[in-house]
């Protein structure tokens, strides 16, 4: 029997096509508005992370094993889901104090100041191993561009408050903080400590206690408690670094390791003629040897600390050094305006008069004016190379050193902050006046006192 033909080539009926599935739900409307949802909310994540300096984790997929497979709607609903919780921890985070009185933050929500300085936290507190599952970096698929929020009027007067927070702070004063609570952060995940703001007394207690076994001085467990006393008051919660507690540690530590004698030696008079002498064998140029004859009598003469004349390496900020634009001349003297330093942290700015010496060959007006013609300036650092580029402290120092290795002069001691030591040194073995060697070196108090040998 032959074979029967199907039905539909005999003329039988048509073969219905098989069903197809049912169209999704959500229309490609929806899924656009779906999209645009989550792009405004990466976009307002990214901006908030911009005020408060905190790395974006939008490159980071998910941790640990995958799961099952799941489809395009429901990874868009998580990831709305997992936006919206950390959008909302944030911006209490930054809208101020809240009702709670101990704030629990995940590692996403840390703050700016505990993330920024990573690695300078290493460098504070080496005895702590570095935490594994760091929040990663913006990825390639980031949102670079500010959301439409950005210029509204509530998130500018949020990152114009955290602009002028940060910038009470001297920006080393500033750095050196975000290291010291980044290093506070990383000692309590150590010790699996929560991450709480308020800080418990406790975990202040226990932090100085691991400090004293590491050996820091008391000065520098001084220092981390000032660091976390300006976060707290940062974040607008209440400083428990003031409690009683806090400060008898400090104290009884400084009574068991009290203060040794400062071993600095002073760059005096006579020590500084001879290193001026031996400049000119050991510069590369006349020019490098009159740069580095006018910078060291500027130092001596008036009495400075080592960063308000030069930044301290090629890539330090040179805003607070002496500029060109703060030197003038006026008769015999010079005239240097001192914009910033150590004790004058709101720039008042400090006038600096330097008079002409007997010495042509110690006079530091001469060295200043034979410095000055030897090329124009304009603008920028006061003490700069020929090419252009600023004498920073590691350089100068290196010539002094071969200088004193000339003339016979051991190194041991020695630092640019010599030179400040040195003037107080000889103003007082001159015969000088209190009020006099005050007036040199701009203290306000018998401190000047510590740096006579």
């Amino acid at each position: 029997m032959p074979p029967r033909k199907a039905k539909g080539k005999a003329g039988g009926k048509p073969i219905k096509p098989p069903k197809r599935p049912a169209p999704q739900s959500s229309s490609s409307d929806e899924d656009d508005g779906e999209m645009t949802l989550i792009k405004g909310m990466i976009q307002r994540l990214e901006a908030l992370e911009r005020a408060k300096a905190l790395p974006s984790d939008m490159g980071a997929g998910p941790s640990g094993k995958g799961g099952r497979t799941r489809t395009r709607g429901a990874a868009r609903t998580q990831l709305i889901d997992s936006l919206s919780v950390r959008l909302k921890a944030m911006e209490e985070r930054l809208s101020g104090p809240s009702d709670v009185p101990v704030v629990v933050l995940d590692e996403a929500a840390i703050p700016g100041a505990l993330q920024q300085e990573e690695s300078s936290a290493a460098v504070e507190m080496s005895a702590v191993a570095q935490p594994v599952g760091q929040v990663s970096g913006t990825g390639a698929r980031g949102y670079a561009g500010p959301g439409g929020h950005a210029g509204s009027p509530m998130e500018a007067w949020r990152v114009a408050a955290w602009q002028a927070i940060d910038a009470s702070l001297a920006p080393s004063t500033r750095v050196s903080y975000r290291a010291k609570v980044g290093a506070f952060s990383m000692f309590r995940r150590q010790e699996g400590l929560v991450e709480a703001w308020p800080v418990p007394v406790e975990h202040v207690m226990q932090f100085l206690v691991s400090l004293f076994r590491a050996g820091k001085a008391v000065s520098t467990m001084g220092g981390y408690v000032s660091a976390l006393a300006f976060e707290a008051q940062v974040q607008g919660v209440q400083d428990t670094t003031g409690d009683p507690r806090v400060k008898r540690m400090l104290e009884g530590w400084a009574r068991q390791q009290p203060r040794g004698p400062d071993k600095r030696r002073p760059l005096t008079l006579d020590v500084v003629a001879a290193l001026i002498r031996h400049l000119p064998v050991c510069c590369s140029s006349p020019w490098e040897a009159t740069l580095m004859k006018a910078a060291s009598l500027v130092y001596f003469f008036g009495a400075f600390r080592p960063s308000e004349v030069l930044p301290r390496g090629r890539h330090s900020p040179v805003g607070r050094c002496l500029q060109f634009g703060d030197l003038s001349f006026e008769g015999r003297g010079v005239t240097l305006l001192l914009r910033s330093s150590k004790t004058d942290q709101k720039g008042k700015g400090q006038v600096i008069r330097l008079h002409a010496a007997s010495d042509p060959g110690m006079c530091p007006v001469m060295a200043l004016w034979q410095y000055v013609a030897g090329g124009p300036k304009a603008s920028g650092c006061l003490f700069v190379h020929e090419r252009g580029d600023p004498l920073t402290q590691y350089q100068l120092w290196a010539v002094l050193r071969k200088a004193m290795a000339c003339a016979g002069v051991s190194d041991l001691g020695f630092s640019l902050h010599s030179f400040r030591i040195g003037a107080a040194t000889t103003a007082s073995g001159l015969g000088l006046e209190a009020r006099d060697v005050q007036r040199i070196g701009w203290w306000k108090s018998d401190a000047f006192l510590r740096y006579v040998r």
